[in-house]
């Protein structure tokens, strides 16, 4: 979403977000609610795909309304909201999104996940980052990555788990995952109480970077 700020090509942004040269936190800062939507879909398989013009130049193959459709269960996120903490190694692009954000512009349209999910983005300013608690028990108010293992369960707040690519490398083919991150949240958009993490300090907020 950040390279679509920037006009930055699918497959180009992975140098710029690549470990050691970013840090990105989340928090959710509404609660995460989510619904089932049922869908009822053509096939794309080639065997369910026809051919439009298939003796001229330009042959185009699209699937066969005539054929039953299959329905399939998506499970989406009712008007998500995050707030997010980025840091960028390179100081121009880093620049220059701040300036992008700021002015309320955007090269492409930014999306969360499909591009039918579209995103509404507000400027938040910049702020100094300090090295926040890493002894004891921390209450940390982002999303905490790569540490499920040290947060503490408590009775009243509810904790969930997911794992997303963090980190890819173009090739041949598109692109490779090359690490993943697995995030321990609060679907409530509250804080999860972490032993021994590093967390730093951004405003007000205690966060923990990847």
């Amino acid at each position: 979403m950040l390279a679509a700020v920037l006009g930055i090509g699918r497959d180009d942004y992975y140098d710029l977000f690549a470990p050691e040269k970013s840090a990105v936190a989340v928090e959710p800062v509404e609660p995460l609610r989510t619904v089932n939507m049922p869908m009822n879909t053509l096939s794309t398989a080639n065997e369910a795909m026809q051919s439009l013009n298939s003796r001229g130049k330009l042959s185009v193959k699209l699937p066969d309304p005539t054929k039953l459709r299959q329905q399939h269960n998506y499970e989406v996120l009712v008007d998500p909201a995050y707030r997010l903490y980025v840091w960028l190694e390179n100081g121009d692009r880093f620049e220059e999104l701040a300036t992008m954000l700021e002015d309320g512009r955007s090269h492409y349209v930014p999306s969360l996940g499909l591009s039918e999910h579209l995103a509404e983005l507000e400027y938040h300013g910049i702020e100094a980052v300090e090295v926040g608690p890493t002894d004891g028990l921390v209450s940390v108010d982002s999303a905490v990555p790569n540490a499920v293992d040290r947060v503490v369960p408590e009775t009243e707040t509810r904790c969930q788990v997911e794992e997303s690519p963090a980190f890819m490398t173009a090739d041949s083919g598109g692109r490779t995952t090359t690490g993943f991150t697995s995030y321990a949240y609060n679907p409530d958009a509250g804080p999860l109480t972490v032993r021994d993490p590093e967390t730093a300090v951004v405003g007000e907020k205690t966060v923990m970077f990847v």
